[in-house]
């Protein structure tokens, strides 16, 4: 990968070792030149124009943030609009040299405009010193010309040398380092540094890329410290006051997870699996008494406010009292108007709290400069986000803008010790290359493995140790069962598997309608006449339940999926027929119904709420309802899913990714009780026709989602009578030819008929396979020709038709083989996870933009 050769820090010294003065608007490419320095010096040797001018002026100048007040205090104009204002009039003046050539645009050339530029045109700030600043003659250098704008070129003198940091030749850049993925990335770097060479190590990346906080993650958990600049958003006193301020003005109702981190800050300790109840359903003698006295706040100055909250907490919070008074609010009273105006004020501000670090690791974003003083620089991502867009201001010379950018990228890449580790693919996209590539060497890339490049891949990323382990002497039980819901999140990510065996989360509104929907049904299965009598104040008991979890505003809307639900289970239940037997395999676990222990009702059934485990299968569950002994049910309260959908996503040879085994591994489980026998799943999405419901039109029988499992493989599936009459239903032109044919003849035409695996899924294949082969068997037992039984033409038709019937038939139901595989693959996932439980969980290869625990995962 060949470059124009760029200088170096050393380099750009040498040129420059002899002059009085170095400009340059790289501040840290400034304090690199002067701590080179070797020679007697009196005052600064290296600067930037604009800290050369703060130099002349010390502590007189004001900046924007200064400048905003003094245009709010003066003009009268809104916070957000002067700040709107501001920032262009600054950002025009920076770029063109002129304070008023922002009056040139249409769209800035109003009233409240020009009294902004009046401000600045008459107020001691930093933008007009430097207009007005020129440096005296004297022998001055100038490094970085190309990123020089208009009003820093104003402090240059009228003579001056341009160093070019650029060098007719051309230099071969290092291979990029490629990976599987930013945790192998961070892996790398956890190699590669430590405690004793953090001081001459530089990572560049964008702050925020998701590997910002997973080198951190890292640098903290080993110990080494690094450096970078924190701004006072991360404060947590700041933003916990904020939250408290804003808590006790809130109008609507607040949920416990919303201010848990105010309630840690004041001590009060909410168990996080309240974080989804409403506060005001939440009985803690402490936290009403805090609550009752947030309400006060809203007569309060935000001095008053302060002081309040320092009781609170239990101590004094100076930088509370610091930032309010900066901003001009220390005597205003605390209301919404205010504290958006906080909000607002910080969102346009970057204001500095203090520095992360003195020493350690350099933290770079790489938009912010190009030359890097490490002996050890890691260039970590250099995807698209490393491509910068011009801002969308007419003042803007893009051409120069951009060719500013990609010269910078040639100078950051040649810092010296430079390594380029980058992970070409994520979430299974490829990952697009930062588009200055391209411009440096005039191609096209569309994948980091499209420049030279050398892939590494885990296995040979040595294992750290993390942070600190205690070992508590337990040893780890094997797992010798797995749930349908265990199984689902293993097979697509064991570690989010393992995260979610560590984490508790908490009581979910969604999770407790389920629940009491399962607890009606079953209620109603047992005592149906109690329920049809009591049905109303079942459903205000429901409604109870449900409350601490949902607001006022959705209240209604539950009770009416309430209302619907529970007649839609009752049709079902009404339809079920009356079976009296003991069913062996299952058992009552515990008795968990909130009716039943409320209402105090016995539990007269034996087929509701059943739980099973085998140990020698490896699968564990449990069952809604046995409607019958080859009939089991599950109710949900989501969407319908199509048969297909449930097949795809639990076939082992089909599903990608989000796999869900319930059915499979229900059927599985039964076919042991009842081997050889048809079986039928079912899946009851008993609110899915709620609208048709609300309308007077709902039939229950809309939310049945029946999966079918035949007791033999597929291909000996098919001579039977029942897919034979299946076939007969699909279409009236299909039963007419099926019906001249005979279920014999169809019998003897399927006899030595055997469709490949691979077909049997694919409708194209399947009749370019078989379509010749059927015809003529069916040929035999046929009259061919006009007037006869069928034409050839029709008989072609038809038996391609069968043919793609018969894809439909493989991927809406289960047979013989499905179970079969199955079992091996739920033995070798129980393998698997007992190996992970002695060494580490995987990630694997997940959709994460669809999975729980993202944050954690890439961490």
């Amino acid at each position: 990968m060949e470059v124009k050769k760029s200088l170096s820090i050393d380099s750009v010294y040498d040129e420059v070792s002899d002059y009085d003065l170095v400009l340059t608007v790289e501040a840290p490419l400034a304090e690199s030149l002067e701590h080179r320095v070797d020679r007697a010096f009196l005052g600064l040797f290296s600067t930037t124009p604009r800290r050369l001018v703060y130099e002349e002026h010390p502590g007189d100048l004001l900046d924007k943030r200064g400048l905003f007040h003094i245009v709010v205090d003066e003009t009268g104009i809104g916070w957000k609009k002067s700040a709107y204002l501001l920032d262009n009039a600054v950002d025009c003046w920076i770029e063109t040299g002129d304070p008023r050539d922002i009056l040139r645009y249409p769209m800035f050339s109003g009233e409240e405009m020009r009294e902004v530029v009046e401000v600045l045109e008459s107020t001691d700030n930093i933008y007009r010193a430097m207009n007005e600043y020129q440096v005296d003659e004297q022998d001055v250098a100038v490094v970085g010309f190309h990123q020089f704008k208009q009003l820093d070129k104003k402090v240059l003198p009228n003579s001056f040398d341009v160093i070019d940091v650029f060098q007719d030749c051309s230099v071969d850049l290092p291979r990029l380092s490629v990976f599987n993925s930013s945790v192998e990335i961070v892996k790398a770097l956890s190699n590669n540094v430590s405690k004793w060479n953090a001081g001459e190590t530089a990572f560049v990346l964008n702050p925020d890329s998701e590997y910002q906080p997973l080198v951190v993650s890292m640098l903290e958990s080993r110990g080494i410290p690094y450096m970078t600049q924190l701004e006072i958003t991360e404060n947590m006193d700041l933003r916990n006051f904020f939250l408290y301020c804003r808590t006790a003005i809130q109008k609507t109702n607040l949920k416990v997870g919303e201010i848990q981190p105010l309630l840690k800050a004041v001590n009060i300790d909410i168990e996080n699996r309240y974080n989804q109840q409403y506060i005001k359903n939440i009985d803690n003698e402490e936290l009403n008494r805090f609550i009752s006295g947030l309400r006060s706040i809203e007569s309060m100055s935000f001095e008053e406010a302060i002081d309040f909250y320092s009781e609170l907490v239990g101590r004094d919070i100076d930088i509370l009292v610091e930032f309010y008074s900066d901003v001009g609010l220390l005597g205003e009273t605390v209301s919404e108007h205010m504290l958006d105006l906080v909000e607002y004020y910080l969102e346009v501000f970057d204001i500095p709290w203090k520095d992360g670090g003195n020493g350690g690791v350099l933290l770079v974003s790489p938009g912010n400069v190009a030359w890097v003083d490490r002996p050890f620089v890691f260039h970590i991502g250099l995807d698209s986000s490393w491509s910068l867009n011009p801002p969308n201001k007419p003042w803007i010379d893009r051409e120069r803008f951009e060719t500013t950018k990609i010269k910078d990228f040639m100078i950051l890449l040649q810092n010296r010790g430079s390594y380029y580790l980058v992970q070409d693919r994520y979430m299974n996209e490829e990952v697009v290359p930062c588009s200055y590539f391209n411009e440096i060497f005039d191609a096209e890339f569309e994948s980091f493995t499209d420049l030279p490049h050398k892939r590494y891949n885990e296995e040979v990323v040595e294992e750290l140790d993390g942070f600190d382990k205690i070992d508590l002497g337990i040893e780890s039980n094997e797992v010798s069962v797995f749930s349908q819901s265990d199984l689902n999140t293993f097979v697509e990510c064991p570690r989010n598997y393992y995260f979610k065996k560590l984490i508790s989360t908490p009581d979910q509104d969604y999770f407790r309608k389920g629940n009491l929907f399962h607890d009606f049904a079953e209620l109603y299965y047992n005592h149906p006449q109690y329920t049809e009598n009591n049905l109303t104040e079942i459903i205000e008991l429901m409604v109870d339940e449900i409350k601490p979890l949902v607001s006022d505003v959705e209240l209604p809307l539950i009770k009416t999926e309430f209302l619907v639900g529970t007649k839609n289970i009752m049709e079902f239940i009404d339809e079920t027929p009356d079976i009296d037997v003991e069913v062996s395999g299952y058992s009552k676990k515990y008795i968990n119904n909130v009716f039943f222990k409320k209402l105090d009702l016995p539990i007269e059934s034996n087929l509701t709420e059943v739980w099973f485990e085998d140990t020698q299968l490896g699968c564990k569950g449990k069952i809604d309802l046995i409607r019958q002994i080859d009939e089991l049910v599950d109710y949900k309260s989501g969407r319908k899913h199509s048969k297909s959908n449930i097949v795809r996503k639990s076939n082992v040879e089909l599903f990608e990714d989000r796999p869900n085994f319930q059915a499979l591994m229900y059927l599985y489980h039964h076919r042991k009780i009842h081997p050889n026998q048809k079986l039928d799943f079912i899946f009851y999405y008993f609110l899915d026709n709620i609208k048709d419901n609300i309308k007077g039109e709902g039939d229950y029988k809309d939310n049945i989602t029946r999966i079918t499992y035949y007791p033999n493989n597929f291909n000996d599936q098919l001579p039977k009578k029942t897919t034979y009459e299946w076939l007969c239903k699909t279409s009236k032109a299909r039963k007419k030819f099926l019906k001249k044919l005979g279920y014999k003849n169809y019998k003897k035409a399927l006899k030595n008929i055997e469709i490949s695996k691979k077909s049997q899924y694919d409708r194209e294949l399947i009749k370019e396979e078989c379509s010749e082969k059927l015809s003529i068997k069916f040929s035999e037992h046929l009259t061919i020709g006009w007037g006869e039984d069928v034409t050839q033409k029709q008989l072609e038709k038809q038996t391609k038709g069968i043919l793609s019937k018969y894809t439909r038939f493989r991927t809406q139901n289960y047979f013989k083989e499905d179970l079969d595989q199955f079992q091996d693959f739920l033995k070798n996932k129980i393998t698997e996870l007992n190996q992970y439980k002695q060494t580490t969980f995987p990630v694997g290869n997940p959709n994460l933009k669809k999975i729980d625990n993202r944050d954690l995962l890439i961490i």
